[in-house]
């Protein structure tokens, strides 16, 4: 039955997925989450995140824009996300 609680709980766990690094398996619960409640819009972000985090812009862009309220918005967090990563990448490297 398509229960929000339930919906949430897919986020959740593809949430747990994602800070493992099994980004395959966080797609599935975080678009299992959609199917059961597509006003979620933290699981069009997430997904969005994974796709952003896999260099997949594209379809990032596809989940992001349902999260944001206009394209310059959107824009805006991409090249902050893409900012922080490079930080994080001179950090560590």
């Amino acid at each position: 039955s398509r229960n929000p609680n339930n919906a949430k709980l897919h986020n959740n766990l593809g949430t747990v997925y994602y800070r493992n690094e099994n980004y395959d398996l966080a797609i599935e619960e975080y678009k299992m989450a959609i199917a059961l409640d597509e006003h979620l819009d933290a699981a069009y972000g997430n997904i969005g995140l994974v796709f952003l985090k896999e260099g997949n812009v594209k379809e990032a862009i596809h989940f992001l824009r349902k999260v944001f309220q206009n394209e310059e918005e959107m824009v805006e967090y991409i090249l902050l996300y893409n900012q922080n990563q490079n930080q994080n990448q001179k950090q560590n490297g």
